[in-house]
């Protein structure tokens, strides 16, 4: 299983598959430049980066979308 993270929602994204056309599900935004990762990859950076992308996916959320829940 193979993951990437959208650089549009900052949402994750997973797959079995490591090549061909990968669409964020969230933003519909094509992540085919974005980095692969393995699923199970843990980042070990600066917490602080981390927050901040957690922050900017609550703030791109549409507040009138009622199925689109946060889950930060």
């Amino acid at each position: 299983m193979y993951k990437k993270t959208c650089h549009n929602c900052y949402q994750p994204s997973f797959s079995s598959r490591k090549s061909g056309e990968w669409i964020c599900p969230i933003c519909r935004t094509d992540l085919i430049t974005v980095k692969l990762r393995d699923a199970e990859y843990k980042f070990s950076g600066n917490s602080t980066k981390n927050q901040i992308n957690l922050q900017k996916r609550y703030l791109k959320q549409d507040k009138s979308d009622s199925n689109f829940t946060t889950y930060i």
